[in-house]
C-alpha cells in the first residue's frame, strides 16, 4: 500500500524571504559548461 504524502513545509520569516530572492534570481549558464555536458553525454 502507498505511503500517505506528508504535508508542504511553509517557510516563514529569513528562510521565506531568502527563498523568494534566490527564486528571483538570474542565473545564467556559460555555453562552455553547456557545451561540455553534451560533449561528455554524446561521447558516452
Amino acid at each position: 500500500m502507498a505511503q500517505p504524502i506528508k504535508e508542504t513545509p511553509v517557510l516563514r520569516g529569513d528562510d521565506a524571504r531568502r527563498f523568494v530572492e534566490r527564486m528571483n534570481e538570474t542565473r545564467v549558464e556559460s555555453d562552455e559548461k553547456n557545451n561540455a555536458g553534451w560533449l561528455i553525454i554524446s561521447w558516452q
